[in-house]
């Protein structure tokens, strides 16, 4: 960061921004300076990325789902863009320290050594993993949850009180019980004149009365009615097959942005290959090879080739175990 700094005073900001009795050493500027240069990164980091994910990764039709809020991409974005400036504000000490001479940085490699260097760089990368887990572990304890938990319930309100359509289960699941219902009144209505017709007594009254001329209509309206159930058991299977057909069509949407999560896991791990070998040199190291520049075009194109060249390995090796890893959305 003290780099950045000093390339961002060069340029700009102490010609344009910072009147002439302001120090470049000033602690009250770097503060500002960093403060500013952190939270521009930020926004660009977050907005770029966020951009392509939404265009060529998020699928669309997820936005039709009920439980979708009615703004929520915009939501999500006022979140993460409020959340930016107090998380450079917890980094802004780090790197003011850095730029002011308070950390183990050193120009020389020979001063502690390749194999300490290459320990150094493990050791940075096992450390921000590990203060990213316990950052996510302390946002799920009961005190962190207190200081969320009015966005949390206003976007359950959000959701109470948007009225949306019911989707495909819902309106089958309520079909579904509708004809559940009448299949039932048909049944029992089946089940009485089937127990009329079967007991004699009850026979022998209806015959004393005014509808003995249509007794011979019961056992039509009990077939009736049996073809009337059959009818209606006959829907209901074909609703079910097609709660079924809509379900394996969800399972493979999920299983696409899998395959997706998958791939990109593993992009992910061939870039943290370069990151570890890129690291060596990177860290404000003063040696011979900066002044090589067949070794730093060599260590460009290694890297590249590494990162395109594993991928396609690993793609190689879940394909010959009949797992493909193609982004290709085969429905």
């Amino acid at each position: 960061m003290d780099l950045v700094l000093d390339y961002a005073d060069k340029a700009f900001l102490t010609e344009h921004v910072y009147p002439s009795w302001m120090a470049e050493d000033d602690i009250g500027r770097q503060c500002l300076s960093l403060f500013a240069i952190t939270s521009v990164g930020g926004y660009a980091l977050y907005l770029s990325f966020a951009l392509v994910s939404y265009v060529f990764i998020f699928d669309k039709s997820y936005e039709k789902h009920p439980k979708f809020l009615k703004n929520q991409v915009r939501l999500e974005l006022q979140v993460a863009c409020g959340s930016i400036p107090f998380m450079t504000l917890l980094t802004l000490p780090v790197f003011l320290a850095e730029v002011r001479g308070y950390s183990f940085l050193y120009d020389d490699v020979s001063d502690y050594g390749y194999a300490y260097l290459a320990f150094s760089v493990a050791m940075f990368m096992f450390f921000n993993d590990m203060m990213i887990y316990w950052i996510h572990r302390l946002l799920h304890h009961p005190l962190s949850f207190e200081t969320f938990r009015p966005v949390a319930e206003a976007a359950l309100r959000e959701v109470a009180k948007v009225e949306r359509p019911r989707n495909e289960f819902e309106q089958m699941r309520g079909i579904q019980t509708t004809l559940a219902v009448l299949e039932s009144h048909v049944v029992s209505m089946r089940r009485l004149l089937m127990s009329l017709l079967d007991n004699d007594d009850d026979l022998h009254m209806l015959y004393l009365t005014k509808v003995q001329t249509k007794l011979r209509v019961f056992p039509l309206v009990a077939f009736d009615i049996y073809g009337i159930q059959s009818q209606i058991s006959l829907m209901r299977s074909n609703i079910q097959h097609t709660a079924r057909v809509v379900d394996l069509l969800w399972t493979s949407k999920r299983n696409y942005l899998l395959l997706i999560d998958m791939s990109l896991r593993v992009m992910l791990l061939m870039l943290y290959c370069t990151n570890y070998w890129t690291g060596l040199f990177g860290q404000n190291i003063r040696s011979d090879f900066e002044d090589n520049e067949a070794l730093f075009w060599g260590t460009t194109v290694f890297c590249a080739v590494w990162t395109f060249g594993a991928y396609a390995v690993v793609c190689k090796m879940f394909l010959a175990r009949g797992l493909s890893l193609s982004w290709h959305k085969r429905v």
